[in-house]
């Protein structure tokens, strides 16, 4: 073969019409190259070359092609490099053009005149520093809605056999690296100086599903769907962080639920359920930057060490009460109760607690037989509860609820110290072999010296006071006696 190939070489060396001159005496230059390609090692006229073996690309050696052997493509001089034909790798499209010119990093499209274009707002499997596998890039401009720097969009079959995801993402950690690992991170800098509305991420679901499910279940059409699957123990795991700063007013979280539907039946801004867990809270609401362990309840609220209401509830926007009534209800901190409607127009006091709710504040405690028997002798106390300072004694009760029995009489009174003993000052000593049910204390003759006027009684304002009750039996120890039941009901209010 190599012998035939030879020949022909020698053949068109030898012809005539190669020997001319002027105009031909390129295509003599090209059939001399040719024939050295042929002798050296060719396959149907086309030289064959390793990447190392490939001559000096230069403007001289333009449109010269070759056989690659390493990269195993057809290769081609543009004039300044080799590139192969296949992979595109030295060669794009030059702008306006439906030829192949000498542009580099470029993204081949159409434009609206259907004419090929070529730009730099597309650069894949980038190896470069701080480069992507995928970049887009351009220069934004005009105002319509599809003006995007990166568009993606579709229809999602009618058929589907499975959940339908438009778009997904999936990137696996390793490694025990202890830097944050971040899924997608959108970042809308600062550059914008308007009053417009701007959003780091908007989801918008216009589905009309017909999912009757509860707001607080998986169904229904929701805007955002956030869950964190991770490990349990002692792990914290968030479904939603949200974190606002550095303005003058800041929101970590807003719902909304405002706009009129044809047929409304709940429109909830804000609903928050916990379930399963060892303290669970459906909404927690937190003032500070640490809360201690929680405790299960439906509202959590909690100022912790800072001088700010607890919960405030408010009609109209009103303020809350220093110098006049207002519309307000507010636990206060101290976790008073405050109704705002019931503050006093201030004078020229300096005004320093208004309507604290602290009225009619009910206390009950039980005593058994055994707690009466364990007295033994004649004459026992059993102590009730403690008042704090400035509490004041509204009224006080006892109910026999079980008849005592054993003794010939058996007399309970209750009182504090302040009004001496044997504690008479709340409920003078009466009978406790009376029937179950009977209320002592409804009666003015039952009535102790603190109770019996037409005021209330403050024990003290500046120290805590003892309650006790005191039983007396004759004719046989208080050890004898049987079937002793009773409620102590107390009725206090506390001063500022």
């Amino acid at each position: 073969m190599r012998r035939l190939l030879t020949a022909i070489a020698i053949l068109l060396l030898a012809s005539p019409l190669l020997a001319q001159t002027g105009a031909n005496a390129g295509s003599t230059k090209a059939a001399q190259e040719f024939a050295k390609a042929l002798t050296a090692s060719t396959f149907f006229g086309v030289p064959r070359y390793t990447t190392v073996a490939l001559p000096t690309c230069d403007a001289a050696n333009t449109g010269a092609v070759a056989f690659n052997t390493t990269s195993t493509f057809l290769t081609f001089c543009n004039g300044t490099a080799w590139g192969d034909a296949n992979s595109g790798a030295a060669s794009a499209i030059t702008p306006g053009s439906t030829t192949i010119g000498t542009a580099t990093n470029c993204f081949a499209y159409a434009d609206g005149s259907s004419v090929l274009q070529c730009d730099t707002s597309f650069v894949a499997n980038n190896s470069g520093a701080g480069n992507g596998v995928f970049t887009v890039r351009k220069t934004m401009s005009g105002g319509a809605a599809t003006n995007n720097f990166f568009r993606s969009a579709g229809t999602i079959p009618a058929g589907a056999t499975t959940t339908a995801l438009g778009s997904y993402f999936s990137y696996t950690t390793t490694g025990t690296s202890v830097q944050g690992h971040f899924g997608m991170e959108i970042d809308l800098l600062a550059g914008l100086a308007s009053t417009a509305t701007t959003e780091g991420l908007r989801v918008l679901n216009f589905v009309a599903g017909t999912s009757t499910s509860s707001y607080l279940t998986p169904g229904g059409n929701k805007g955002i769907h956030v869950q964190t699957v991770g490990a349990g123990g002692s792990v914290y795991n968030t479904g939603i962080y949200s974190n606002a700063t550095s303005a003058a007013n800041n929101t970590g979280i807003f719902g909304g639920a405002t706009t009129a539907t044809s047929s409304p039946t709940n429109n909830v801004g804000v609903a928050g359920y916990a379930l399963n867990a060892a303290n669970n809270v459906g909404v927690l609401a937190v003032y500070g930057a640490s809360l201690a362990t929680p405790i299960s309840t439906a509202f959590l609220g909690d100022n912790q060490a800072n001088s700010v209401p607890i919960i405030v509830a408010r009609d109209n926007g009103a303020a809350l009460p220093t110098t006049g009534a207002t519309a307000t209800w507010q636990v206060m901190d101290g976790a008073w109760p405050q109704l705002g409607n019931g503050v006093l127009t201030s004078a020229t006091m300096t005004t320093e607690t208004q309507a604290r709710d602290s009225g009619s504040l009910i206390h009950s405690y039980t005593w058994t037989n055994a707690q009466v028997a364990a007295l033994a002798g004649t004459a026992g106390d059993i102590t009730v509860a403690t008042l704090p300072a400035k509490t004041q004694v509204r009224n006080a009760y006892v109910v026999i609820t079980g008849q005592a029995a054993g003794p010939t009489t058996v007399t309970v009174s209750c009182g504090d110290a302040i009004g001496g003993t044997p504690f008479t000052n709340y409920i003078v000593a009466s009978d406790a072999k009376i029937a179950a049910n009977t209320v002592l204390g409804d009666a003015v003759a039952e009535r102790g010296t603190s109770l019996d006027v037409e005021f209330y009684y403050l024990p003290s304002y500046t120290a805590t006071t003892l309650v006790t009750c005191h039983f007396i039996s004759t004719g046989a120890d208080l050890s004898t006696v049987t079937g002793s039941t009773g409620r102590v009901i107390l009725e206090t209010s506390v001063l500022p």
